[in-house]
């Protein structure tokens, strides 16, 4: 990670290859993802990264039969990359006693929200459920997420 200084600019070093970069405030937003791919100490100047204070995405979880589901993993990120590290994520939170989740200052476009475990680690790949929705600037959205009861349990 790189930070701006105050005037905004930062000096990022990175490894020859593909990048994506893009920059976070919170209570702000985020910029929309930048692709890059420099080779051999190419050095790129006038990358421009613009905070959006994008939108927000609410939701629940439940079982089958309505109970909601607290400690659940959700976490969020772009829908075009698929970031396996947490760290690349957009956020990632935990359902409350609720079953209740929310992210504010979320980009605008397409996010993939993605349901986890209980895991005390972090949620992981393979998330349990997927959902892909576009976010407009200053709206919300709600996800619900439904895990199926067992057989037995019905």
């Amino acid at each position: 990670p790189a930070f701006t200084d105050e005037l905004g600019q930062f000096v990022l070093t990175l490894v020859p290859g593909p990048v994506t970069l893009f920059a976070r405030k919170d209570g702000i937003g985020i910029s929309q993802p930048l692709a890059l791919e420099p080779v051999n100490e190419q050095q790129i100047t006038g990358v421009e990264l613009c905070l959006d204070m994008g939108g927000r995405i609410k939701g629940d979880c439940v079982r089958g039969d309505g109970n909601p589901q607290p400690g659940r993993w959700v976490a969020i990120e772009q829908a075009g990359y698929r970031h396996h590290d947490e760290e690349d994520r957009i956020a990632q939170v935990r359902t409350d006693e609720n079953g209740e989740f929310s992210f504010d200052g979320v980009p605008t476009g397409e996010i993939r929200v993605m349901l986890g475990d209980t895991s005390p680690s972090g949620p992981g790949y393979p998330f349990l459920q997927e959902r892909v929705v576009t976010l407009v600037r200053a709206e919300t959205i709600h996800v619900r997420f439904e895990i199926p009861l067992h057989p037995w349990e019905r």
